[in-house]
């Protein structure tokens, strides 16, 4: 369960690419643009895989936190 959860809680990924994005435009001064608008660069200059891109190690953390949770809760409760 640990892995499954960790996987599918990296649904919302193409979000946090844009989000990203448009956070690093801001900090070097550019003009901000709306989500659909990076999504759309996104896809033009890398494809599907851009809005995905580092996806595996966000995956991985995921899973770790996730098993951590669940492992860690059910030995604390079997410590009380």
């Amino acid at each position: 369960s640990g892995v499954i959860g960790g996987v599918l809680s990296c649904w919302n990924h193409p979000f946090e690419v844009a989000r990203i994005e448009m956070q690093a435009r801001g900090n070097a001064g550019e003009k901000s643009i709306g989500m659909l608008t990076v999504f759309s660069n996104v896809y033009k200059e890398m494809g599907v895989a851009g809005l995905f891109k580092g996806v595996i190690p966000r995956m991985g953390l995921s899973i770790w936190q996730t098993l951590f949770m669940v492992t860690g809760a059910k030995v604390i409760k079997e410590w009380i």
